[in-house]
């Protein structure tokens, strides 16, 4: 998951208390509307790096990103 807005602060780990299910238009934007994807809960680690990532067709920065356990159905 990448942070497309920039925060002054952002924890370094952070909780997700219950399995988080990412939205149909959300999925269909990222052109994956035949999925379901549904984050797991769990403690994820915030990588704190800028860089240039390719999302709805163009160039946005992301402010750090998480790698987070999936499960797709």
């Amino acid at each position: 998951m990448y942070i497309l807005e920039d925060k002054e602060y952002f924890e370094e780990e952070f909780g997700i208390d219950i399995p988080l299910v990412i939205p149909k238009k959300a999925l269909e934007e990222a052109y994956l509307s035949d999925i379901d994807i549904t984050v797991k809960e769990g403690v994820y680690n915030f990588v704190n790096e800028q860089q240039q990532i390719f999302f709805d067709k163009k160039n946005v920065t992301s402010y750090g990103y998480v790698i987070v356990d999936i499960e797709v159905q």
